[in-house]
């Protein structure tokens, strides 16, 4: 006994004429009369019987026919159910980015795209950013909003869509011998002590990428996760630090100094496993990311 005959014996039921169930079907009138044969074999009983050019349903079919019909339509109602899951999962986004962007850049992105896709629900992850990333190509996350670049040299799998540029900037204590100038060439800090983002941020690479086009190594004295504490070790002499986006600095002991010559710049970007299958969802973030940001937006330096 299998799904399909009780669907054909359903439909002989309903139209009582095995001709017409064949044609609705699409299949002969010997593979409707060969399925109901199989059941009342299995089953023992006669379900159907002739009468004229037409058919009759038996005592024993109608018992039958009963059952089926409630057995298939709480199959189907299953089937719809699952389907609704499906459908709501689709439209189930997981997105992560760092703690410093969670707090400055996504909120204003996430209301924006929650007005105009209400039904999409965003779950939000924060961590250190290349280890966001890793859990992008993990498959743990949909998205990540994020200092991609540097990760995504090193492997095919992530696609991702330029949001915004920001200048990077040197921080220098107030005491230091180029603390006057209006801005900084990189070739001037070869030797200087440079605080860096530590590796987990992603940005530390972008430090060794930018140092290494003028043909140094930068020499890194320490390295912290936050800016707070990068500003702290500035603040306290202990070295100058490269940085884009910066919160609260103490301006009456730190200078913010601009890079002379070539544009020195970090990007954002939303990025995505290319390997995982693109949900109805996650289309939508990606489409609306791309028409709001056709090109990445410029942002200037901003401290509180």
């Amino acid at each position: 006994m299998n799904l399909q005959q009780l669907y054909y014996f359903m439909t002989v039921v309903r139209l009582k004429h095995i001709t017409k169930a064949s044609e609705l079907h699409h299949v002969s009138q010997s593979t409707i009369s060969t399925a109901i044969c199989n059941l009342e074999d299995e089953l023992g009983v006669s379900l159907l019987k002739k009468d004229g050019r037409g058919i009759e349903i038996t005592q024993c079919g109608l018992i039958f026919a009963k059952y089926v019909e409630e057995s298939l339509s709480s199959l189907e109602n299953g089937i719809n159910q699952i389907t609704k899951f499906k459908e709501n999962q689709d439209l189930v986004v997981e997105l992560a980015t760092t703690f410093s962007l969670g707090s400055s850049t996504l909120p204003s992105l996430i209301s924006s795209f929650q007005n105009k896709h209400p039904e999409v629900t965003l779950k939000i992850h924060q961590g250190p950013n290349n280890y966001i990333i890793k859990r992008l190509i993990n498959e743990d996350v949909d998205f990540v909003l994020g200092r991609v670049a540097p990760m995504a040299k090193e492997t095919s799998i992530l696609d991702y869509h330029p949001i915004f540029i920001e200048d990077i900037y040197v921080l220098l204590p107030k005491s230091h011998r180029l603390a006057a100038n209006k801005s900084i060439k990189i070739d001037e800090l070869r030797y200087e002590p440079i605080i860096v983002f530590d590796e987990s941020t992603g940005f530390k690479q972008e430090i060794i990428d930018i140092c290494a086009r003028y043909g140094f190594y930068p020499n890194i004295a320490y390295e912290a996760m936050d800016n707070s504490t990068v500003a702290a070790l500035v603040e306290e002499g202990l070295g100058i630090a490269f940085v884009a986006q910066m919160g609260s600095i103490n301006e009456n002991k730190i200078k913010v100094i601009s890079i002379e010559g070539e544009s020195v710049q970090s990007t954002i970007c939303l990025a995505w496993n290319n390997k995982v299958e693109i949900t109805k969802g996650a289309k939508y973030l990606i489409d609306f990311v791309k028409s709001q940001y056709p090109s990445p937006v410029y942002r200037e330096w901003k401290s509180n």
